[in-house]
């Protein structure tokens, strides 16, 4: 997955009615505090050997973080994506371009689908995607985007 192919993720979470929600369900008798981790594998060329891996993070039943692993040049399981939620709603998702370590790409999002674009550099530098590069990325997500930059 690359960049514009998360910003295209991003954009198809969307649920009846504009609300942006990634699953979990609190379940009766789990408790707010505790957390569960759930790990699914995927072996894409049928080598035998998990080159995908989706780590999704709970808190009382409730989606908190996804983690999307992937190979690395030396064969590494790396995270490369993340994305955090609140109440069941995306809030954050990082993106780690080069499999570095350095989550590079970050996009804040509102509730009602209204999100920015930035850029985390090694010594932790952040800024703003400019304009141009800001509509380059949104344009080759396929992403629809009407006027004031809300993603339908």
């Amino acid at each position: 997955m690359n960049i514009r192919m998360c910003v295209a993720f991003l954009a198809s979470i969307q649920l009846v009615g504009g609300e942006t929600s990634i699953g979990g369900i609190e379940e009766p008798g789990e408790s707010i505090t505790s957390i569960s981790c759930k790990v699914v594998d995927f072996d894409n060329n049928d080598d035998g050997k998990t080159d995908r891996r989706i780590k999704s993070y709970m808190r009382g039943g409730r989606r908190i973080l996804v983690e999307e692993w992937v190979l690395s040049a030396d064969g590494r399981l790396q995270p490369h994506f993340r994305a955090y939620m609140v109440d069941n709603k995306l809030v954050l998702s990082e993106y780690d371009e080069n499999l570095d370590g350095v989550f590079e790409t970050f996009y804040p999002r509102t509730s009602d689908g209204n999100f920015e674009v930035f850029e985390r550099k090694k010594s932790g530098e952040v800024t703003p995607y400019s304009g141009k590069k800001y509509k380059e990325l949104l344009e080759s997500a396929d992403a629809h985007v009407p006027e004031g930059g809300q993603m339908q």
